[in-house]
Formats: C-alpha cells, structure tokens, sequence
C-alpha cells in the first residue's frame, strides 16, 4: 500500500469509526485507546516479578498522520512519550496498515520488540500484544522506569488488554 493509499485508509477508517461518509463535515479523529499490563518477570537487578501499566492514546487523523501517546507506571515510577507520525513511516513508535482493519506497532528494545495488532471492527476494537527475542538474544532487557538502569528479565508478558474508541469531532 502507498503513502497516497495508507492516507485514504486512515480518512476512511476516521470516517467508518465516527460513522459518517468521507465527507462529512465534523469528522477530525478518532481515537484508539489500549491499556494492559506488562508483567517482566525480572532477574536482574533482583530477582521479582513487576508489573507496569500501560496505556496508550493513537489518534488517528484524516490525511495519514497518527499520534501515538504512551504512559507508562510502576509503582510509583512514571514515564511517558509522545511521537507524532505519517502512517506507514519508520519511527520510535511507527504505525503501519497489515490489513482493512487492522494498524500494527512494532517498538524495538534492547534485546527484544514488543509487536500490538489492533483490529477495528465498527465501532470496536481488539488489540493482541506479543514480545519476541532478537535473533541470539537469550534475555529481555529494558529500561526500568525508576531509576533508568537496564534490568533483565527471562519473560515479558501483557495481560488484561483493552482496546476501545473514543469519536472526536473538529473544533
């Protein structure tokens, strides 16, 4: 699919969420929202298992363009990032089109990517989130949010996935 495509789809799956034509006048984003735990189950720099909350905002803007906003919290260590993007452009946090109803995220780590598959169906939406090692890694290593040293895990996980879509209109 061409950049020319991807902004089309972006303009029409807009339109198809907030449930109106291409053309209707309103219709400015929508917005996806996930939220799941990351469960690492850490041996490095102590051996425990941590969970992080993770909630992540992608606004999806007529003409192609996506920003992606995620905040991240353990226990009373917080982080967050915001990345504005073209759908289908390599990034930090890129976003590209893997079917007609479906956005993937592939964001990479030290060692490890973590993979979300977001699937819209109407006025809904499932997202499926996976972890995978690189080629020769044997570890999970990542950034802790509390002191900003790498920590190592033996699994990373999400559990309790949500997925849903807030409609916003133009101004």
């Amino acid at each position: 699919m061409d950049q020319v495509d991807k902004a089309g789809y972006v303009t029409f799956l807009v339109a198809s969420l907030l449930g109106m034509s291409q053309t209707s006048a309103g219709v400015d984003e929508a917005v996806i929202r996930l939220s799941y735990v990351e469960v690492h189950d850490r041996i490095r720099p102590s051996p425990e298992v941590t969970s992080t909350s993770v909630n992540v905002l992608l606004h999806l803007r007529s003409g192609g363009t996506v920003m992606h906003v995620e905040d991240r919290a353990s226990g009373s260590a917080r982080g967050a990032g915001k990345s504005d993007l073209r759908l289908g452009r390599d990034g930090p946090r890129g976003w590209h089109v893997a079917g007609p109803h479906d956005l993937v995220n592939i964001q990479k780590y030290y060692t490890y990517s973590r993979a979300i598959r977001v699937t819209v169906e109407g006025s809904s939406c499932t997202a499926k989130i996976g972890y995978a090692l690189n080629p020769g890694a044997t570890d999970y290593q990542y950034t802790r949010l509390l002191n900003g040293d790498r920590a190592t895990a033996r699994s990373v996980k999400a559990s309790n996935v949500i997925c849903s879509i807030q409609q916003m209109g133009a101004p």
